[in-house]
Formats: C-alpha cells, structure tokens, sequence
C-alpha cells in the first residue's frame, strides 16, 4: 500500500494491500515515499516521488478515486524532497535528491495526452539552478521560479558564503515557452538563505514563509571575513523562521514582514496556499523545548492586506506527521492524511469540514494505460505481403527535415526538441484549419450546384463499366460455344451458354455514352462561363 510522508502510517490495518513496481517482490512504500509532491491539474491530484520511479498516483478529485498510473517516455530517476508544479495540462519536476545526490534536471510529465502518462526531460539554456533539494518552485504566467534550497550536506560558514557568492539563494526563472533559464533576482541583504520554507502567489507577489533560516547573511561574511579560517568549518545559526518574506516580481524587491499580535509558531515543511486575499499554512515541523523536532498541528490565516494572522480550525486535531497532502479545485480544499479519507472544505462559502471516503480500488492493481496501436506498412512483395511492420520508421534526422516551418518559426536545426515539439502542433493546427476551409468551400459549391453534373457523370461511368463487363462476360461465352461447335464428336463438350449479346444491351450502353459526353460539354461551357463573386 502507499504511505506519503505526511499521512498516518496504517501498516498494520493494511498490511495485505501493497503496490508490484515492474513485476519485482510486493514492496510496502511506508518507508519509501518520504519527500513526495503533490499537484492539482484539472480535476486531478497527482502524487510523484519516493522510491518508486515509472509510476504516479492520481486520485481523481471528482469521483474521489485512486488509481495508480504506469507512465511511458523518458522516466526520471527516482527522487525525493523535489519541486513539482502543474502548467497546461503537464507536471514539471524540477531537483530533488536521487540515489547519486542533488539534481538539477527538470522533467515534465504530460497527464492530458491522447498516449497516456507520458515523461519527458526538458533541456533548457541559459544559467541552470545548481543541485538543490527542499526548495520552493511556483508558476506565474509562462514562468517558473525557484528558490531556496539545500545539497544534503550539513551547512557551514564557508559552504553558504561560496553558496551564495555562486548565486545559489539567488531567484532563478525558466520560461516554459521558450525553454530558457535566467537569474531574476540577485541575493542580497534582505533576502534570507532559506530551506524547506513554503511559497504562495498573490497577484505579481511572491510569499515566501517558514523554514530553516541560515542565520543572518551580513553576520556570516563578517565573522567569516574577521576570523581565522576555522571558522569556515563551523555551522551557521540555524533558526526556524517565523517570518513573511514578500518578493516584488515587478520591482525585484524583497520586504520583510515581521508577525503581528498573535503569530504561529517558527516551522518548516509544512504548506502553505492563497485562496483571495489570505495565505493559508498548515502542519510542519517545530521544536521542542529541547530543541528536537516536533509536528506542528495547527492551521493558520494571514490576510495580505493588514499583515495579521488569525488561528483557523482543522479538519485534524492530531497527525504524526509534518506535511499533508492537499489540493484546491472548483474552490473546494481537499486534505488528505492517508489514502482511504479525505477531509473535504469550501473555501469560498466556508462551513464545516467534511470527511468522505476514497476508492482504493485502483491501488492494488497498477492502471496501465491502453494507448492507441501503432501503425502498420506492408512489406515488399519480396519479403512477404501482409506482415506489416510492428514499429514505424524512425524519423529523419533535422538536417533531412522538409521546409514544413513557417520563416517566423524559426529554424528547426536549432531548435530545442520541445520548442520543435510546439512548432509542429502549430503547424498541423494550421493544416486542420486550412482542410476545414476546403471542406467548408466544397460544401458551399455542392449547395449551389457546382459539382451536381460531375457526379452525374461518374454515377453514369460507374453505370457504364458495370454493361461493359456483362458484355464481354457474355462475348466470351458465345466465343466458347462457337469452338463447342468445331470440336469433333469425341470432345467434351462446354454445357450449352446463352445466347449471343442483347442488342437492347448495346444500344443502352450507346445512349449512356451519347448522354456522358453531352454532360461534359455542358460542363465545359459551364466553366468557361464567369461565375458573380461570392458575398
């Protein structure tokens, strides 16, 4: 069975559900799934992550149902503590810790293709973010920014100075459209060093909230810069943070928004949302008094305008865990702490909490996704008719490709293959609008009577082909009762055939023909006749 981080672990009362990854032994995911993301496309929730690769779990907001999908295409390594945001039908996945460490690839999962659940490795240019695990990815119009972050290694003094100085806790932005990645904000004095701290958008802002703060940058460089070099060794200050950090994408500034009045408590990994003009957070981790991690259950409201929060009710009192899986859809929050509930809440008209239950059907078995067969092409005749090729032909290299690409396009020998990828689906958008034309005119024509003569002349040759070939059929049975009669008596004979061809036969097939050419003519002069324009 599957166990997020987050969600109770039911081992015991599900001991006898567990998932096979590519036919292997029955494996349990309690302790494989830690680090997992989770993102709304459509009406769906789609879980990716932990120790399992070639596979996501969908659960189907609508009819509130789990399945468990096998994807095809370019399947990313395994990874964990990644970023995972939805954009036009697709799942981009970016960093995250594999089993060779911090990653830095960006991966996108296409989950509205007519194929299925389909992988593919986005190869971006420009200045690509170093490896970085718990950091922060969100989308604003075509662009993604990410934030923050760790490499798994314990932080020192002089690993965040050269962090920085290489422009790790920098804002990078990758457009999607255009493939490209660039560094959009600069660190500075006001921008904290954060990892596993959550992210919301509100308008052109950024808010950034919680997680494991570095200590303070400026302090750092000087003590770094005043001290012996042992210093580099040692650990930074290390707090939770409690603090609202607001990113300007119109200006590139950074504010600090200190708490006011009653505020939650300092946390990290945990989640956080804006629905209106609120921020949402939940969950986390928090510390003790003596210092050791504990799960934070309380839920809370920031509201942008006055800076103030306020405690919320939660679906849950207590969970074990950190972090919930949670989506949004049709202003409905969904909260999920393991696989068979959901606590259900809407947001826009409020009310209390629901509790429903999930299908866990689709779990047990795998959903393997029929895809359509693919093409088949006989062989030559040498080879044998009627094989057909089980695959088809792999495509021409770019530098054979035809000029199929409008100037404007671009040129396809330096495309990258997603921006290729666009290029042909705007071209064969163009092509289905320019058969919708012609198939619109032709409909046109037929409704004035253009075509009417030409399919009166065909509906006449077919007629004609057809008397044709009962005339020769009986040519050579009257043929063959001629020979009968040649033969000596000794010789078989043919059985007796009918009588020679019907005279009425020829003369119909003459008026046919007579009747075709006058036709023609008719639509010859017809064409040369100007026709008024068309309104």
């Amino acid at each position: 069975f599957l166990y997020f981080i987050g969600w109770e672990d039911t081992t015991r009362e599900n001991a006898e559900m567990t998932m096979t990854n590519r036919g292997d032994s029955n494996v349990t995911l309690s302790d494989r799934s830690d680090g997992v993301s989770c993102v709304t496309i459509n009406d769906m929730m789609v879980v990716y992550g932990g120790g399992v690769a070639d596979k996501v779990w969908v659960l189907h907001l609508e009819q509130l149902r789990w399945e468990a999908v096998s994807c095809r295409g370019e399947v990313p390594p395994a990874r964990k503590h990644h970023t995972a945001v939805g954009y036009k039908g697709e799942m981009y996945v970016f960093g995250g810790v594999t089993g060779q460490g911090p990653d830095n690839t960006l991966h996108a999962l296409n989950v509205t293709g007519r194929h299925g659940f389909s992988w593919e490795r986005v190869e971006g240019v420009g200045r690509v973010p170093a490896p970085r695990s718990h950091h922060t990815a969100v989308v604003m119009g075509d662009d993604m920014f990410v934030f923050g972050g760790s490499q798994g290694d314990e932080p020192t003094v002089g690993s965040i100075r050269r962090l920085a100085s290489q422009g790790f806790y920098d804002v990078h932005r990758f457009n999607i459209t255009s493939c490209t990645w660039d560094l959009y904000v600069h660190h500075d004095t006001v921008q904290p060093c954060l990892w596993g701290h959550s992210v919301a958008p509100f308008r052109h802002f950024l808010l950034y909230f919680g997680g494991f703060s570095l200590g303070d940058y400026t302090t750092i460089m000087r003590t770094s810069d005043m001290a012996s070099t042992i210093a580099d060794i040692q650990p930074p200050t290390a707090t939770l943070n409690d603090v609202v950090y607001i990113l300007n994408l119109h200006t590139k500034e950074w504010t600090r928004s200190s708490p006011k009045g009653i505020a939650p408590a300092p946390r990290a990994l945990h989640n956080g949302f804006t629905f209106g003009s609120e921020m949402v957070v939940f969950g986390g981790v928090g510390l003790d008094d003596n210092g050791l991690p504990v799960p934070v259950n309380d839920s809370w409201k920031w509201d942008i305008a006055t800076g103030r929060w306020d405690r919320i009710d939660f679906c849950l009192k207590h969970w074990k865990s950190a972090k919930l899986m949670y989506a949004i859809h049709a202003s409905i929050l969904y909260v999920s702490q393991k696989l068979t509930t959901v606590h259900t809440l809407d947001l826009r008209m409020g009310g209390e909490w629901q509790e429903v239950h999930c299908d866990v059907t689709g779990l047990t078995t795998p959903t393997v996704k029929q895809y359509p067969p693919l093409p088949r092409r006989d062989l030559d005749i040498g080879v044998g008719i009627g094989l057909g090729m089980l695959e088809p032909p792999p495509p021409p290299p770019v530098s054979q490709m035809p000029n199929r690409y409008p100037v404007f396009m671009g040129d396809p020998k330096v495309m990258s293959p997603r921006r290729r990828k666009q290029v042909d689906f705007e071209v064969e958008q163009r092509a289905l609008v320019k058969d919708e034309m012609r198939s619109r005119l032709r409909e046109e024509m037929l409704a004035e009577g253009g075509f009417a003569r030409e399919s009166e002349i065909e509906r006449l040759q077919k007629q004609i082909a057809d008397l044709k070939v009962q005339m020769d059929e009986m040519a050579k049975v009257a043929k063959q009762r001629e020979l009968n009669d040649r033969r000596p008596p000794e010789a078989p004979l043919v059985p007796p055939a009918p009588p020679k061809v019907d005279p009425e036969l020829t003369r119909e097939v003459s008026r046919l023909v007579d009747a075709v050419s006058h036709l023609k003519s008719i639509s010859a002069a017809a064409a040369q006749t100007p026709r008024p324009a068309s309104p």
